[in-house]
């Protein structure tokens, strides 16, 4: 069951990433309340605070709380994204640590 689960993790991962329609995309800090891991990766991400820099910066921090995957989603239309949903998630989908939206800028 184990193995199917991760099997299923890896194909969300692969084909539900959608980190890579915006790599430039500009993000900025989402609308408190937000989690100080939102803060964090934030202030960590490299400029520009570009979707891939956020996104790097969202798997360093969701290792060092015992996650073990990020998970991207775009929210609204995929032509004008209005911003990014990063979801540090344990060994389901459904364990999530933390979770941070990043509007577009």
């Amino acid at each position: 069951m184990k193995l199917i689960n991760a099997f299923i993790m890896a194909l969300v991962c692969f084909f539900g990433s959608t980190q890579s329609f915006a790599a430039k995309k500009i993000l900025t800090l989402g609308p408190p309340p937000r989690g100080l891991e939102c803060q964090e990766i934030y202030e960590i991400a490299s400029p520009p605070k570009s979707t891939q820099e956020i996104f790097n910066s969202t798997q360093s921090i969701c290792t060092q709380k015992g996650g073990l995957n990020v998970l991207s989603e775009t929210y609204g239309d995929l032509r004008q994204p209005q911003g990014v949903i990063l979801s540090c998630v344990g060994d389901t989908p459904n364990r999530v640590v933390f979770a941070c939206y990043f509007p577009a800028n």
